[in-house]
């Protein structure tokens, strides 16, 4: 829950674990994360990104491609990810779950996306979970 331009913003966070078009398309937002100490994470992520990417057509998804660990051993360089997110019209950005470097600013860039992008539906959203409606 964030408060984005004066009005609070909710977005429930999943663990997805099917990648058919139902379930992809589903969810407003997406946040793919890979581990920069195995490049066999980044390739598994850019599968991830073109599934969402078919699923949702010509609708453009909102996702951001998160590198994690990077306060560890690093094995795949920014450019990699950031090339990578480039390429597909995401967000790139580098966190680190364990010191939590990062992670509130990458959920709020997040939902400052889904606020641009759905303005008052976002709103309306977080006012029907309130009334619990």
């Amino acid at each position: 829950r964030r408060l984005i331009n004066g009005e609070v913003v909710q977005i429930h966070l999943k663990n997805v674990h099917s990648l058919d078009k139902e379930a992809i398309t589903s969810y407003d937002a997406h946040v793919i994360v890979y581990a920069v100490d195995h490049w066999l994470s980044l390739l598994v992520a850019r599968l991830i990104i073109r599934r969402i990417i078919d699923a949702f057509g010509l609708e453009k998804p909102l996702c951001v491609l998160a590198a994690n660990k990077v306060d560890g051993i690093r094995r795949i360089e920014t450019k990699a990810g950031l090339s990578t997110a480039q390429n597909q019209g995401l967000k790139y950005v580098e966190v680190s779950a364990k010191t939590g470097m990062n992670v509130n600013e990458m959920f709020t860039e997040l939902f400052q996306a889904c606020y641009e992008r759905d303005g008052a539906k976002c709103v309306k959203e977080e006012r029907q979970i309130k009334n619990g409606s």
